[in-house]
Order: structure tokens, then C-alpha cells, then sequence
């Protein structure tokens, strides 16, 4: 389907997770969007925005004491490694409570 049409589609139905679920699955960029897990509920929105906030004040600790030194020692890079997939878990969780919203709006 043309972007085009499907850009008309989400804007007429306010749902921004059907343009991400075109690009994910047409594109060969899909592959760099990350993961939406949307939400079926109010409460489903509220819970993932708590577990992300939760995960950040975690991860920022984590990453605060690796870079203490303002750089990343060969022995820290399995922790910063682990440190960066908690970020990338936490972008999804918060764009998947953006997109929910937006629907709402």
C-alpha cells in the first residue's frame, strides 16, 4: 500500500501505530524502528509509563557509575552494553504510551 494512502488512513482512524506497523513491516528501514507493545488500556498505559520510569532511574545508576571516569574501561562494556538494551526497552515502552495517547487525544 503507498505510504500516502496509509498516512491518510492513520490520520483519519488517529492511529500513528499503523504508520509504524507499515514502515516496520514494508520497509527496509523497519528493521531500526523499535519495538510498540500498545497498550490496550488506560491502565496498561499507566503501568508501562511506571515500569519505564522505574528501569531509567535504574539504568541512569547504572551508566552513571560505568562513565564515572567519563569513559567506558574494556571491562565495563558487557555492563554498558546491558545498560544500553534497558534504554532501548525503555524508548519502546514510552512510545508505545505516546502512540496510545495520541490515539486518545
Amino acid at each position: 500500500m503507498p505510504d500516502d494512502i496509509v498516512d491518510a488512513m492513520s490520520n483519519h482512524y488517529k492511529s500513528p501505530l499503523l504508520a509504524w506497523w507499515h514502515l516496520r513491516n514494508t520497509s527496509v528501514l523497519g528493521k531500526y524502528l523499535p519495538d510498540v507493545v500498545m497498550p490496550q488500556t488506560h491502565g496498561d498505559m499507566i503501568a508501562q509509563l511506571s515500569i519505564a520510569e522505574w528501569r531509567l532511574r535504574q539504568v541512569v545508576d547504572d551508566i552513571q557509575r560505568i562513565m564515572e571516569n567519563g569513559k567506558v574501561e574494556e571491562h565495563e562494556k558487557p555492563d554498558f552494553k546491558k545498560a544500553m538494551e534497558f534504554v532501548r526497552q525503555i524508548n519502546s515502552k514510552l512510545l508505545s504510551v505516546i502512540v496510545y495517547a495520541e490515539g486518545v487525544e
